[in-house]
């Protein structure tokens, strides 16, 4: 509820979610990035929102205002996902966020996810993709983010057959 009642460590904060809930992940002030441990290695999403009551996981400036600043997830070429969806997960925001050196992709999701939005959010020099949800999102929306320099695609989010809608973003370099 406050910066001074915060969540230590990321993972025990998302866990808490709830339909409904924000939750704001500050910046480190001396703006150094979250390393994503090897183990179990990536940030896992436990839970799901609905369609009135969507889950926020949005990152900010290292005093809690939403101004932009995007929180820095390194893998350091050992942990394997930035952000993980594994199963039904439905309902969530992520905003201002980049995940980076992952062996793996920095953005996953692997289950019937409905109705992601994903803002403001940049992957790069991942072991295979920046974005990977091939045949698992419907109806899911990504804004401004950008997708560059990862091995595989910088967007494998489009085979599901279901509405995918990418606007203002880019993918380069893949």
């Amino acid at each position: 509820t406050s910066l001074s009642d915060a969540y230590t460590d990321p993972q025990t904060g998302i866990t808490s979610l709830v339909a409904g809930d924000t939750l704001l992940w500050c910046a480190r002030e001396d703006g150094a990035a979250h390393t994503v441990p090897a183990s179990p290695g990536y940030i896992d999403i436990p839970t799901t929102g609905t369609i009135t009551l969507c889950i926020k996981i949005i990152g900010c400036n290292s005093t809690g205002v939403d101004d932009g600043t995007k929180i820095v997830l390194t893998g350091a070429s050992a942990a394997t996902y930035g952000f993980r969806a594994w199963g039904t997960k439905s309902y969530i925001a992520y905003k201002n966020f980049e995940c980076k050196l992952f062996t793996g992709a920095g953005f996953v999701w692997n289950g019937q996810c409905v109705g992601w939005r994903v803002i403001n959010c940049d992957a790069h020099h991942n072991g295979t993709n920046g974005f990977h949800g091939n045949y698992y999102l419907n109806e899911c929306f990504f804004f401004k983010c950008k997708a560059y320099n990862n091995t595989g695609a910088g967007f494998l989010v489009g085979n599901s057959g279901y509405s995918i809608i990418l606007f203002m973003c880019e993918s380069y370099l893949n």
